[in-house]
């Protein structure tokens, strides 16, 4: 759903809100406010990434980029 922001439907399904939202975060597009949030509440912590399959995610971003 990320990749094909025009998509609508999926398998007869329509494509709600929410699940783009998830798929937006799941790349990573609310990433740089989640670090906002996160040093501003706690200055003196570091930020790590806790995004489910986040191997997958930036592996498949570096194939793209070879091509």
């Amino acid at each position: 759903m990320y990749r094909l922001p025009g998509l609508r439907t999926l398998d007869g399904f329509y494509i709600t809100s929410e699940e783009i939202v998830k798929a937006e975060n799941l790349y990573g597009m609310d990433l740089d406010d989640r670090k906002n949030i996160f040093n501003e509440i706690l200055p003196e912590e570091e930020f790590i990434d806790r995004r489910i399959n986040i191997a997958e995610v930036k592996n498949n971003i570096s194939k793209k980029k070879q091509y």
